[in-house]
């Protein structure tokens, strides 16, 4: 089959069927909008992408027998072989370092901070106690997505996975918001409004989780960084800025975007 081919004659037969309808008198306007229809107004010509493949490096269990990652994430990360990008980030997030990641749809962004936070607790899983990272993302579906891959890293790992992780959009329960209080999770996963609530608010609920966050927060994550401009993009930054002030030790900032880089201009 030729795509080319089978496209052409749909056009043709939805071009034809169109033109039945079509019966109008005045000469001019009958040949203008015939021109204008074999110049392809109604159907452009098709869209043709190439979708370059990302380099692959090392596997996660290379970086784990090198030291770099918890050994007990590649059972997490069962036979994931990772891009360059990936590597990279992950190595910046062993180190403590903030980092960005700006690469195409379905490259793998998310792992770079679950993995870097996922390391993180069970590097001092006898320590690790309280909410250890905020997850902030711009929709409520992003964070019902997230928690899906979280529970399928959890059924990789086997029974006693150490890592706890808990929504908070506004959608839970009384029963959910009691047990994030009385005992709170290792990872947040949330929305900016639910976020600058809980840095505001004065319920009880609030309160709890507010201070675990000060004194147990290490990582704050802003995924689909794009979404975050103008107005909405100075509220963010006035959010971060008070959870920084507001904390008891330094944060390690990591945020993701497909379409961040514009490509133009300098880094700084």
């Amino acid at each position: 089959m030729n795509i080319f081919d089978v496209r052409n004659q749909i056009i043709n037969d939805y071009r034809s069927y169109i033109g039945s309808f079509v019966n109008i008198k005045d000469e001019r306007i009958k040949n203008d909008v015939s021109q204008e229809m074999k110049k392809g107004v109604l159907c452009p010509e098709p869209l043709i992408q190439f979708n370059p493949s990302f380099k692959l490096d090392k596997s996660v269990d290379q970086l784990c027998q090198e030291n770099i990652l918890h050994p007990d994430l590649s059972k997490i990360f069962k036979g994931y072989d990772l891009y360059q990008h990936q590597v990279e980030a992950l190595e910046l997030g062993a180190k403590g370092e903030n980092f960005v990641v700006t690469s195409g749809t379905g490259s793998g962004k998310s792992l770079t901070y679950i993995g870097t936070i996922f390391n993180s607790i069970l590097q001092q899983k006898e320590k690790s106690k309280g909410i250890q990272a905020i997850i902030v993302y711009p929709m409520n579906a992003l964070i019902n997505s997230q928690t899906g891959e979280l529970n399928k890293f959890k059924e990789n790992f086997g029974d006693e996975f150490p890592i706890k992780f808990k929504q908070y959009t506004g959608q839970e329960g009384q029963e959910e918001r009691e047990a994030i209080k009385k005992d709170p999770p290792h990872i947040l996963l949330t929305n900016y409004m639910m976020l600058e609530l809980i840095m505001t608010r004065a319920t009880d609920h609030d309160r709890a989780i507010r201070e675990s966050i000060r004194n147990n927060l290490k990582f704050l994550v802003f995924d689909e960084l794009h979404t975050y401009r103008g107005r909405q993009g100075s509220d963010i930054a006035m959010l971060i800025r008070r959870i920084k002030s507001y904390i008891n030790k330094d944060v390690q900032c990591i945020g993701t975007s497909a379409t961040l880089s514009s490509g133009v201009g300098s880094l700084e």
